[in-house]
């Protein structure tokens, strides 16, 4: 089931310009709530701050969930498949030359964190890719298009790039996989029981809308 959860956003008595991604969970509960440190007042954008802080908290959170198995390409994932890329993106033939060199120069720009590498591609997607400015390679535009979707709105304005429309086909294929799945689920508790729990309803919402 897909549940909703809000962050905890604390706000200290200072001035700075970084948002910090303390915990993406609170204990040991996958579904609890994430915390973040905000200065009170800043001299920087407040949305450069949170796309920032969401890159770092959509990686950890993967990491978490998936357990030991985060980088194991076997299982597929967000950090087992960018982990991929970036062991080896030496070796990938949909790399030109020049991409790779851009690669390596982020790769040290990251400080060789694969959390803080993944994050650099993550803000130039959310600021620059979801307005159609092509800036990702190849590889790293599908692994966010597959992971980290734009909303519905966002994706019919890209989409409208061949570009775009490529990079989102796994993503399309593996939802409406997810949805024809669960309607036979959903169908059948419906038909035993009467009704669909609120809960499961609103998980077909969230693939549907997604």
């Amino acid at each position: 089931m897909m549940k909703q959860v809000f962050p905890i956003f604390i706000l200290y008595p200072t001035v700075g310009r970084n948002c910090i991604m303390w915990q993406e969970i609170t204990g040991r509960k996958r579904d609890s709530e994430g915390r973040f440190f905000l200065p009170a007042i800043t001299y920087t954008s407040l949305k450069d701050m949170l796309v920032k802080a969401f890159g770092q908290f959509r990686w950890a959170l993967c990491k978490t969930i998936q357990g030991p198995s985060w980088n194991n390409i076997q299982v597929h994932s967000l950090t087992s498949e960018y982990a991929d890329y970036i062991q080896f993106f030496k070796k990938n033939r949909e790399l030109s030359e020049e991409r790779k060199e851009k690669v390596k120069l982020q790769i040290q720009r990251g400080r060789n964190n694969l959390r803080e590498i993944f994050t650099l591609d993550y803000e130039i997607w959310i600021k620059s890719e979801a307005s159609g400015a092509v800036k990702l390679n190849k590889v790293a535009r599908e692994i966010l298009a597959t992971y980290c979707p734009f909303p519905m709105s966002t994706r019919a304005q890209v989409e409208k790039q061949p570009l775009y429309d490529e990079a989102f086909a796994r993503f399309e294929r593996e939802r409406n996989k997810k949805i024809h799945e669960l309607e036979l689920r959903y169908k059948a508790i419906e038909n035993r029981t009467g009704s669909l729990p609120e809960e499961l309803a609103e998980t077909m919402e969230f693939y549907r809308d997604k």
